[in-house]
């Protein structure tokens, strides 16, 4: 994918230690245009009624989320964090600026995860009077295996289950 060519060649000529996580989804979701910079946001789509935060491959599920919630009239901005660790706090916070309500979309536990790390750069920035939620799997552990389609609707985080929450 165009993020990860970008990602890996970025990390290469990084002075930081890098960790790169690695899907088998072979779909194109980044423009090509696109330059993707480690810790920086980038911006999907644009939309006046709230954010939706998400990271790596799960953009897929973002991405077919906010097309759903489009046809019924909803126009969601939609931002990729494709790096948890560094993040450009202020990228960030200028990219959700003048948002009411911000979600964070992920396939990982709740704690410690994309939500947490969103949540306290919100906190420590005095980010306030919005409505904050995050989507992701609860703490619990895994007793099913099964293929990630199958395990994204089995924890309620498959597309269904994001336009339910939002």
């Amino acid at each position: 994918s165009i993020e990860m060519k970008q990602l890996v060649a970025q990390s290469y000529t990084g002075k930081t230690p890098t960790y790169i996580r690695l899907d088998k989804n072979s779909k194109l979701l980044n423009p090509e245009h696109q330059k993707i910079t480690l810790g920086k946001p980038s911006v999907v789509q644009n939309g006046k009624d709230g954010v939706i935060i998400t990271t790596g491959s799960y953009l897929e599920v973002a991405l077919s989320a906010v097309k759903k919630l489009e046809k019924k009239g909803y126009r969601l901005k939609l931002i990729c964090l494709h790096t948890l660790k560094p993040v450009n706090e202020n990228a960030l916070l200028k990219a959700i600026k003048g948002q009411n309500t911000i979600f964070t979309a992920e396939e990982h536990k709740l704690a410690g995860g994309l939500g947490s790390i969103v949540g306290e750069i919100m906190l420590r920035h005095h980010v306030n009077n919005i409505i904050f939620k995050s989507i992701g799997v609860k703490n619990t552990y895994s007793p099913v295996i099964g293929t990630q389609n199958f395990l994204r609707k089995h924890y309620g985080v498959d597309e269904s289950a994001v336009c339910r929450e939002i």
